[in-house]
């Protein structure tokens, strides 16, 4: 053997043991478009505190899920993490600055702690700050309630910032956001996709809050600190017990002055950490409130979803609750024949539609816009008829209802209205009880929640396996009760109908190679390695509209 000196192998760090009561962070808590980078910006230059940017650490449970949730539209355009905020506030905070160089030492920390949470990330964060008191802002927090349970038990003495914006500028603020950064994405659902995500991010902070002691919560609307910059930072800054003189709030005042207040080193592949117009022109300005609620343009259907929007507008300090509501046009009475044979019709294109899908961008932007045309008919006939159960429209016909329901994904709002009414139709047998278990899976997923059931199947090790199961020794009882056979006999069953569990197909991000790839449970992402060239990419399975990094 040859006499020159081998390097140790680097180990791979152990999982901080963490005290949740040691640290007391302020999380904003808000939907996405609500002016979170500018204002989290301007709070946080108190001399008492210190503003992060957007870290992105509570939506995934262990930094590698993290990690490889990067979309591949956005690794072709060049990004090189889903977080570019963690990257460059460890660069600074733990590597002395935002360099190239500081920025790739933060890059391989964190793949060396890929099994460690958010929570023991932002320790080593806060532990570099303190004694001030870290400000942070990631919308993902807000986004789902599993997010929102992990932030929480995390930093059981943390205080929350409620920022909101009235719900027709946010939606339209997100919708030309989309339309710049990813123009090729389907807007599907729109605008009442937008609103119903504002309404589904405010009524869970809202539930939220209701948990929590009166003065660790605080509701502030973006646009009174922007337009009353003073005032507003004053009365946070007594909130939080600091200091609120007028060389205090002056420096509140200039967010500008924030390192993470510009845009990283051109071609690091982590230039944002906020929304990019913020970074490249990061002075604040006064902004528009609309007096009134009305219906953005293009609203059609959806009027308990605009209800929805008006009452819990008003509840966060928007609009005229005196305003006159827009007459509603009578509808023509709906024949029972016609109405099943319609579900029949849309139940057989739904089928046909999901058995030709091979993972083609086109066919999912085709998939989700026949979901949403589904969505928007289904819920005119609710509002006319209720729940189409058996005696209307045949055991055939409310099948297909579900159906219909089960694949409204992009409106969570309506498919949690539709699981609701399918109870109660079970309870009078008018429905199948079968369905309603696999639409309470369905919501209780989409919700962060583990399902009941087992319906929801995923691949994983090369086997049929159910999604997040809540308390599988038990599931077979539930399973029975609900009218549905034992779960191994319908995992068995998964095989007999769809055949082994099936791969995708990916380009390889490097050499554009075609590369077979497992799919990851819904919701949920993979990353793969190209055998010919070694460039790594991600695979989401039934992606949604994906925000770009901030």
């Amino acid at each position: 053997m040859g006499g020159g000196k081998h390097r140790a192998p680097r180990r791979t760090p152990a999982t901080p043991a963490r005290d949740p009561h040691r640290f007391a962070p302020l999380f904003v808590l808000a939907p996405a478009r609500s002016f979170t980078s500018v204002i989290t910006t301007m709070i946080g230059q108190h001399p008492d505190l210190a503003g992060l940017p957007e870290l992105k650490l509570f939506g995934y449970r262990t930094i590698g899920e993290l990690e490889a949730s990067l979309p591949p539209y956005w690794i072709e355009r060049g990004f090189t993490h889903r977080s570019p905020g963690l990257v460059r506030a460890l660069a600074q905070f733990e590597f002395g600055d935002q360099t190239a160089e500081s920025l790739d030492a933060a890059r391989a920390w964190l793949r060396e702690r890929g099994h460690w949470s958010g929570a023991d990330v932002l320790d080593v964060l806060l532990a570099r700050l303190a004694p001030r008191t870290a400000l942070e802002k990631s919308p993902e927090s807000a986004t789902t309630t599993g997010a929102l349970r992990r932030l929480a038990s995390a930093y059981p003495e943390a205080r929350y910032l409620h920022l909101t914006r009235h719900p027709a500028t946010t939606q339209a603020s997100m919708a030309e956001h989309l339309l710049r950064t990813v123009p090729e994405h389907p807007r599907i659902g729109e605008p009442m996709a937008g609103i119903a995500a504002w309404c589904e991010v405010h009524a869970r902070v809202l539930r939220f809050a209701a948990t929590l002691p009166a003065d660790r919560i605080l509701r502030v609307r973006a646009e009174d600190v922007l337009n009353d910059p003073p005032a507003q930072l004053r009365a946070i800054a007594a909130w939080l017990g600091l200091r609120t003189d007028d060389a205090a709030i002056e420096a509140m005042c200039h967010p500008e002055a924030s390192p993470f207040a510009r845009l990283g080193p051109a071609g690091s592949g982590v230039i944002g950490g906020h929304d990019h117009g913020f970074l490249r022109d990061p002075i604040p300005r006064r902004v528009a409130v609309p007096p009134t609620l009305e219906p953005p343009p293009g609203w059609h259907g959806e009027p308990r979803l605009w209800q929805r929007t008006v009452g819990l507008a008003g509840r966060l300090g928007y609009g005229d609750a005196g305003v006159p509501r827009r007459p509603r046009k009578k509808n023509p009475a709906i024949e029972p024949g016609a109405l099943r044979e319609e579900l029949l019709r849309r139940r057989d294109i739904d089928r046909a539609a999901r058995a030709a899908y091979a993972g083609a961008p086109a066919d999912m932007a085709r998939l989700m816009e026949m979901d949403s045309d589904n969505t928007a008919w289904l819920e005119a006939i609710i509002d006319q008829v209720g729940w189409p159960g058996h005696a209307l429209v045949g055991e055939d016909g409310a099948h297909a209802a579900w159906l219909l329901a089960q694949h409204a994904d992009l409106n969570p709002a309506f498919q949690q209205r539709c699981l609701e009414l399918l109870l109660r139709a079970v309870e009078r047998g008018e429905a199948s009880p079968a369905d309603l278990a696999h639409l309470t899976d369905r919501v209780l997923l989409a919700s962060g929640e583990p399902q009941l059931y087992g319906t929801q199947v995923a691949v994983h090790e090369g086997r049929y396996v159910p999604v997040r199961l809540r308390d599988p020794d038990t599931v077979d009882a539930r399973r029975a009760a609900a009218g549905l056979d034992r779960i191994a006999a319908h995992l068995g069953r998964m095989i007999d109908h769809h055949g082994p569990p099936r791969q995708t197909r990916r380009a390889c991000p490097g050499c554009g190679a075609c590369i077979e790839v497992r799919l990851p449970e819904p919701g949920a992402t993979t990353r793969f390695a190209c055998p010919a060239c070694g460039a790594t990419g991600t695979v989401r399975s039934r992606p949604r509209a994906a925000l770009p990094p901030a």
